[in-house]
């Protein structure tokens, strides 16, 4: 069975792993496998802590200007709070990438200031089929089976609006 690994990186210029809105930083997430994606690909999920974390990233942009290597972009899900993504990376790869930008939202959020106003730690984990929460299992569906490398299970991401924070 396929053994996949998770790691980030920010583009942000200095020791963190941090997205800062007001200087447009992006989130590159890789999947790292330890052999080739089998016949028809092979689909990961990970979660995360945060509520709503997926939408401090610029989806939209992302649709409309992608930047991933070796994934199938039309089989990408998100969970029902916004907090998880699947993705397929392609037959035979042995890793894949997507990049995104953080999106620069309007401070105050009234929706939810917790995940969308200053700095918010996320750990991202990748989640084996059987571990999806079950208010999950209807919109993310057809994980594929692979074990988590432990070295390789979850990084964690800073968010924030400012540097200062």
């Amino acid at each position: 069975m396929v053994q996949v690994s998770l790691s980030t990186s920010t583009t942000f210029d200095g020791d963190l792993n941090a997205l800062v809105e007001d200087q447009g930083t992006s989130l590159t997430l890789r999947f790292d496998l330890d052999e080739p994606a089998p016949a028809g690909g092979l689909k990961v999920y990970i979660d995360s802590n945060t509520e709503q974390i997926l939408n401090r990233l610029d989806l939209p942009g992302a649709i409309a200007n992608p930047q991933f290597e070796n994934l199938n972009l039309l089989a990408t899900q998100t969970n029902v709070d916004n907090s998880g993504l699947a993705v397929q990376i392609t037959e035979g790869s042995t890793f894949a990438t997507v990049t995104l930008d953080v999106f620069d939202n309007v401070e105050p959020d009234t929706f939810l200031p917790e995940t969308f106003d200053g700095l918010v730690e996320a750990s991202l984990s990748l989640v084996t089929a059987d571990q999806i929460a079950p208010e999950d299992q209807n919109a993310v569906t057809n994980v594929s089976d692979y074990t988590i490398d432990p070295n390789g299970a979850s990084s964690t991401v800073l968010f924030a609006d400012t540097e200062s924070q």
